[in-house]
């Protein structure tokens, strides 16, 4: 929108067609005061830091309340499954094909940058390794995958791994053994989640599926994971 100035050898009637011009130019291109239509890149003041009043807010106030925004953090976390209702909720299972891997989806109650997990043992048939790995939620993505020490009885092992950050959220859990390995350990009762693996095209919450021997799945579909009744989501210490 241009403002046609007058001069001073306009005309009077030269004068009033300019004057009508503006007045048309800016009825017509002006923003209405009721829902107005802006163009361009219209800018306002950035309110002070939670201004919780009906002051326009713009996207550096968004972007400065966003930054602002506190994230809930832990040390450490024990991820259960989704359902655990069983009056016993710990049980203990063998791993000892190293041809199955062992799926289960765990959940994380706040963000936690993952140094080390701990996997308690009950007792090792045969001693051996086991490589415990967490996928993300759709199994598309290995986020941590290592191999435990060799487990040979009871007892905790550490697992190192290095500074992987998992956010809140659903995430699966993989274990299986290597070579000859036959090892219990401390699982979740998950026997209540059985109902829920039966619904067609949805993700299976424990299951198995079928792998080269000892080498982990790299990604999988989770409802098209074989449904597997046992409780075999194991019991692990994630921690700072």
């Amino acid at each position: 929108m241009a403002i046609t100035a007058l001069t001073s050898t306009d005309s009077g009637a030269d004068s009033l067609t300019t004057i009508n011009g503006n007045f048309t130019d800016l009825d017509t291109t002006k923003a209405d005061l009721a829902s107005p239509s802006l163009t361009g890149n219209p800018t306002a003041p950035t309110q002070s830091a939670s201004d919780n009043s009906t002051k326009i807010a713009t996207t550096a106030y968004a972007d400065n309340a966003a930054s602002a925004a506190t994230v809930p953090t832990v040390l450490t976390s024990v991820p259960r499954p989704l359902a655990d209702a069983s009056s016993t909720n710990i049980t203990n299972n063998d791993f000892n094909s190293n041809t199955t891997q062992y799926l289960g989806m765990i959940y994380l109650p706040a963000k936690i940058t993952v140094n080390n997990i701990y996997l308690p043992a009950v007792t090792a048939t045969a001693a051996g390794t086991l490589d415990v790995v967490i996928y993300s939620e759709d199994g598309q993505t290995q986020l941590i995958s290592e191999t435990t020490p060799t487990i040979s009885g009871a007892g905790t092992v550490t697992i190192p791994v290095s500074s992987v950050e998992l956010e809140a959220g659903n995430y699966y859990i993989g274990i299986n053994p290597n070579s000859t390995a036959n090892i219990r350990l401390y699982c979740w009762v998950t026997s209540d989640l059985s109902p829920f693996n039966s619904i067609s095209g949805e993700a299976m919450l424990t299951a198995t599926t079928t792998i080269t021997a000892g080498t982990p799945a790299t990604s999988f579909t989770p409802s098209s994971l074989t449904y597997s009744t046992g409780n075999h989501i194991p019991l692990i210490r994630l921690a700072n």
